[in-house]
């Protein structure tokens, strides 16, 4: 999973021909309550190419990205991040 901050666009990429896909999730920390909110998702699968879209991240909110294979095993966690950074 990747993020490109011009344009705040994200991509998810499905690399094995294995029959499973791929789903990335955009995650903040909510600070009202302290807990971790997913706030968007794409999948990735299926077709040639990768698949993905926009979400506007903003301010100082801590941001992180999961990537999980759909076939079974853990997910990845990115480090985290923030708009102004």
């Amino acid at each position: 999973m990747r993020f490109i901050d011009d344009g705040d666009r994200f991509t998810v990429c499905d690399t094995r021909a294995d029959g499973h896909g791929v789903t990335g999730y955009l995650r903040a920390l909510n600070h009202l309550t302290g807990k971790i909110v997913t706030l968007k998702s794409w999948d990735d699968g299926g077709d040639s190419g990768c698949d993905g879209g926009n979400f506007d991240v903003r301010g100082n909110t801590a941001h992180d990205m999961v990537l999980c294979w759909n076939g079974g095993g853990a997910c990845v966690v990115s480090r985290v991040f923030k708009e102004n950074e």
